[in-house]
């Protein structure tokens, strides 16, 4: 308990040392702003407009990092309550004690840019040939969509392109402001990620995912994913077959969507939409593959009259990715 207490109070110590130093910064800072507004001139407007041409600054002082990014320091000039200030501010040293008191308490309020996420993204219908990337989107994915489901707010960079196979390939950082909570299903041979809200459980031999809902309460939608040993020389080839024999029972009236290959990060997938198929009046997506010696299985089931609403829980099949080491 006594060394917890020593912890906390070293680093209570360290806070108040920082902020001491950096008053004489802070007067200064005031100093270059109100110093230059000619007396009578010291409105809101004027202080406002002399700050944001010297924001780096700003932004140094306030966070105390001399490597604060463009990004940030855009963030944080926005934060200023400059509302706070007077219409008017009839001298300059009443100006100065203004301006300390804003930076102050922006300071003191622990004033940062929104938590931001940077991702390397590499788009292109491989990832083998992505240059170092943190994020693989295909030809199909559309990056703009895919921050907007995770950021509040982002700035996309293109960094670079460059040719080869079906769309070319594109490197762009992508700087994601206020990230939203984003969580995932992992288990030994997937991982996707899943709508906000959702959890997953253990069903026999397959996995199930869902809002929470209260038992024998009817579910809008879910997702359930299975997996087994492929069987020798099994290719995709064959799961599309299974998928055409579950239509020529159901009809041609129930297809959605035919049966197609799909891009998925770096794996092949079959997939296709029908209506009926599971549950009735039930619109289900099937998305399957064979890859590293496993047949996989991933639908998304949905009443269908909700279904075009559940569209953003549907997308998480986007996210797809196999875990190779499943054997180990």
């Amino acid at each position: 308990m006594n060394r917890i207490i020593v912890q906390a109070a070293l680093a209570f110590l360290a806070l108040t040392s920082a902020k001491a130093e950096s008053l004489p910064d802070i007067a200064q800072f005031a100093e270059s702003i109100c110093g230059e507004i000619p007396q009578g001139s010291l409105t809101k407007t004027s202080i406002q407009g002399k700050i944001e041409a010297q924001a780096d600054t700003l932004a140094k002082i306030i966070t105390g990092d001399a490597n604060v990014s463009g990004f940030e320091t855009t963030e944080i000039y926005k934060g200023i309550p400059f509302d706070k200030l007077p219409d008017n501010i009839p001298t300059v040293s009443m100006c100065k004690l203004e301006v300390v008191k804003l930076i102050t308490d922006s300071r003191d309020n622990n004033l940062k840019p929104p938590l931001s996420i940077t991702y390397t993204i590499c788009s292109g219908e491989k990832q083998s040939i992505c240059q170092a990337h943190d994020v693989h989107l295909s030809c199909h994915n559309n990056i703009q969509e895919w921050a907007t489901a995770r950021c509040g707010s982002f700035v996309l960079q293109q960094a670079n392109t460059y040719g080869g196979d079906a769309c070319g390939y594109s490197i762009d950082k992508l700087i994601c402001s206020d990230p939203r909570n984003v969580s995932e299903f992992r288990n030994s041979y997937l991982r996707f990620e899943l709508p906000a809200g959702w959890a997953c459980k253990r069903d026999e031999m397959a996995y199930t995912c869902s809002r929470p809902y209260v038992q024998g309460q009817q579910v809008s939608a879910i997702i359930v994913t299975a997996a087994r040993v492929a069987q020798k020389n099994e290719q995709l080839a064959d799961t599309k077959r299974d998928l055409e024999r579950r239509t020529e029972k159901l009809g041609p009236g129930s297809v959605v969507k035919a049966i197609a290959d799909v891009q998925i990060g770096d794996t092949t997938w079959a997939e296709g939409t029908f209506i009926g198929s599971e549950i009735p009046n039930y619109q289900t997506r099937y998305v399957t593959t064979v890859k590293d010696g496993l047949a996989i299985l991933y639908t998304f089931t949905a009443e269908r009259s909700a279904y075009s609403e559940l569209r953003g829980s549907e997308r998480a099949v986007s996210t797809l990715q196999i875990l190779s080491d499943w054997k180990k």
